[in-house]
């Protein structure tokens, strides 16, 4: 079992005992899935304990938040995710209130399985703090472009085409970049080289800048990716889906892990302040070269 703070736990073995009814509830195979998974909790002590409420989904989005810390590092595969809102009372054993099925999330098919280590969820709940901070409550002013970016990258990790996903993680990005319309694309490919490094970062952030907006705007494919032939693009695109997947986790990751920088993405005023002054505060920049060994192609048959 690992603690952390804000009543988040991570067990191996379930935390409470499914009845008869709850068996049938979820059917044979995700019963048995469900005593035999890794849980993420999170629990408070409560007045109201067995009747769902407001603290019901406070808790609900406290173990989101421990659950996008590991998004933003790879999506691992998912078998039969249940979300259990669960009480206890007194001496008497936890019982469940209620069962959901946890939304689809894609794993990139071309990418190595990212496990979910005691390391990895110890990296996870450092973003804890930072999405409670920006997540105060739905009509906050502040952190709105964080926010926005946040509910784009689930977006994405809930995506299945690889297009898609490279539209909504290069969207999630301009939530910390605030592009210029107009100048977009070479905002994105500057902002990019303050965050990253890599033999060719510039490329590959105006390649992804440029599939957004074929994605975007269904068109025909783009002139200036004409060099990529026709038997190479399902491969070119869908490393560069890789790519923005690891740029967007990455960068939210280290944004919302770091109190002191994230403050820089309060406002827009602050947002425009931060990028002009050349990201001088970046705490670690994003290596896209040690990541490509993670990247293998199979083609479809």
């Amino acid at each position: 079992m690992l603690l952390f703070n804000n009543g988040l736990s991570v067990h191996s073995s379930p935390v409470l005992n499914l009845t008869d009814m709850d068996k049938g509830r979820l059917g044979t195979d995700r019963a048995a899935a469900f005593e035999h998974s890794i849980a993420l909790m999170a629990s408070m002590p409560s007045q109201t304990a067995g009747i769902l409420d407001a603290e019901s989904r406070q808790l609900e989005h406290l173990i989101n938040k421990l659950f996008y810390g590991l998004l933003m590092q790879g999506v691992p595969e998912v078998y039969y995710g249940i979300v259990a809102l669960g009480s206890k009372q007194g001496d008497r054993e936890p019982w469940a209130n209620r069962f959901e099925i946890l939304a689809r999330y894609y794993r990139h098919p071309h990418v190595d399985l990212f496990h979910v280590t005691p390391d990895a969820l110890r990296l996870a709940d450092t973003v804890v703090p930072g999405l409670i901070t920006a997540f105060p409550g739905p009509t906050a002013a502040d952190f709105a472009r964080v926010r926005r970016g946040v509910r784009s990258l689930e977006v994405a990790w809930r995506g299945e085409r690889a297009l898609d996903r490279i539209h909504m993680f290069v969207r999630a990005l301009d939530g910390l970049m605030k592009l210029e319309q107009g100048a977009g694309e070479q905002g994105f490919v500057e902002r990019i080289r303050m965050i990253a490094s890599g033999q060719r970062v510039a490329d590959i952030a105006r390649e992804l800048y440029r599939l957004r907006s074929y994605n975007e705007h269904l068109s025909d494919w783009p002139s200036k990716l004409g060099y990529v032939k026709v038997a190479q693009r399902p491969e070119f695109i869908s490393h560069r889906a890789f790519q923005a997947e690891l740029l967007a986790g990455e960068a939210y990751r280290t944004v919302l892990s770091d109190a002191a920088l994230l403050q820089n993405f309060r406002t827009d005023v602050a947002i425009e302040a931060f990028w002009q002054g050349g990201a001088a505060v970046w705490t670690s920049k994003i290596d896209l070269d040690a990541h490509d060994s993670r990247f293998h192609f199979v083609a479809d048959v």
